[in-house]
């Protein structure tokens, strides 16, 4: 359904590495990466997204303000 579930245990900061299997994602026509999180879990998150390319890695992004669970 094109979601992925990532479950983390532990506390503290905790990473995730996506990389496509082959080749990479064209987004010269676009300006902006949407992500959408459900926080599932039973503690607050507060998740950073960082995308990089052949130029390097760009800016990296924290949410606003932590996501509660359940939403």
């Amino acid at each position: 359904d094109g979601a992925l579930k990532v479950v983390m245990p532990g506390k503290g900061e905790q990473a995730v590495t996506l990389k496509l299997p082959v080749g990479s994602w064209d987004l010269t026509s676009y300006n902006q990466v949407r992500f959408k999180f459900k926080n599932e879990g039973s503690s607050p998150i507060t998740p950073k997204v960082q995308l990089s390319s052949n130029g390097g890695p760009g800016e990296q992004v924290t949410v606003a303000s932590p996501i509660a669970p359940g939403a």
